[in-house]
């Protein structure tokens, strides 16, 4: 769910969340300093949770993963036999 948050966050939108599980995963982003954002509580004492950029941390964090997704080995091909 993280990376998908960083993904989501490297958008020129800002990014809102509703959802717990949602939320905690910005948190320990924000915390980690990947992420610019705040939370805010409701008067229902529900929570939300806004996205406002990737921090230049953040930024690099994502393209280590693409590079890492780009790298990985893709399934191993037979050898055409029938030759």
């Amino acid at each position: 769910m993280k990376y998908r948050l960083l993904e989501a966050a490297s958008g020129t939108q800002p990014f809102h969340l509703h959802l717990p599980e949602e939320i905690s995963a910005f948190e320990d982003l924000r915390d980690g300093g990947l992420v610019a954002g705040t939370i805010q509580t409701l008067a229902n004492a529900c929570r939300k949770a806004t996205i406002y950029s990737l921090t230049p941390d953040g930024y690099a964090v994502l393209a280590l993963r693409k590079c890492r997704i780009a790298r990985r080995p893709g399934p191993i091909q037979r050898a055409d036999r029938s030759r």
